[in-house]
């Protein structure tokens, strides 16, 4: 018992040190259970970005997390259809979902991490699925971590607009 605890607990602050996928509730996931068993209200996440994009096009989002111990955090985002993507360091795609590389430091009470979406080719309705931990970065994952799931954020995928040409409405002449 002693060596399979100790496995679990190396095990999971691997896995918090290069980040985690299949947490979102996009298939069912459970959220952060390493780091505690159930989500908490104290901690706030979310995803700000444009909320309609063209076919095949890619935008900058942005996750944010606030609350709990607010020294540090980490996060899973998974969508249905489109694609999630890194901008910089801080982030990675695993098995087609994006996750932390390591965790990332609270400014000013609130962790967040820039991100790309691509648009697929179709006209729908994607979805954003996240969740947020928020950790006081002792390395040791127990209930004084905090997690929580995002609000999804659903994404309208429009075809390139019909180009209206404007012409002169204004009479000729009064007959």
């Amino acid at each position: 018992l002693t060596i399979t605890f100790l496995s679990i607990i190396i095990y999971a602050n691997i896995d918090e040190m290069h980040g985690i996928v299949g947490l979102t509730k996009r298939d069912g996931g459970v959220g952060c259970v390493c780091h505690d068993l159930n989500p908490t209200d104290s901690v706030v996440v979310w995803i700000e970005g444009p909320d309609s994009m063209l076919i095949n096009t890619s935008a900058q989002f942005k996750l944010f997390i606030t609350g709990g111990p607010a020294v540090a955090g980490g996060f899973n985002i998974a969508s249905y259809f489109g694609e999630v993507d890194s901008v910089d360091t801080l982030t990675k795609v695993l098995f087609g979902e994006l996750t932390h590389t390591s965790p990332n430091p609270s400014q000013n009470d609130t962790i967040s991490w820039n991100f790309l979406y691509t648009a697929p080719d179709s006209i729908l309705t994607d979805t954003l699925y996240s969740v947020g931990n928020s950790v006081n970065w002792d390395s040791i994952p127990s209930d004084l971590d905090q997690w929580n799931f995002g609000a999804n954020f659903l994404i309208n995928i429009i075809d390139n607009p019909v180009n209206v040409q404007k012409e002169n409405l204004h009479p000729e002449g009064f007959v």
